[in-house]
């Protein structure tokens, strides 16, 4: 890769997407996942995070199992390379959250 850059490396900074109960599309393009925050959760939940473009299905890459208590972070300390994008699928009532990823341009 140019410059030593790793497929992880970050080249335009972070973005983020609000995430709720149900499947929510992230990044529709190979980018780096860097972790989740959950604020609410009215039921137990399960964050499900793939490699994936359109379905909650392909490479799971994260696993966040969620009580009613608020406040989680789980950050990624290397990010993960998502090679084709990055959906994610919320099981339980009442999520609220976002999902922290590196776009590539």
């Amino acid at each position: 890769m140019a410059n030593n850059q790793q497929p992880y490396d970050v080249g335009y900074g972070l973005a983020s997407v609000s995430i709720t109960s149900g499947v929510t599309i992230v990044a529709t393009t190979g980018c780096s996942y860097h972790g989740i925050t959950v604020v609410a959760s009215a039921t137990r939940s399960t964050v499900y995070v793939y490699d994936s473009i359109s379905a909650a299905s392909g490479n799971l890459v994260d696993l966040i199992v969620v009580s009613t208590t608020a406040g989680i972070l789980a950050d990624k300390f290397i990010p993960v390379y998502a090679k084709h994008g990055i959906v994610a699928s919320v099981t339980g009532t009442g999520l609220k959250g976002s999902i922290f990823f590196g776009p590539k341009g």
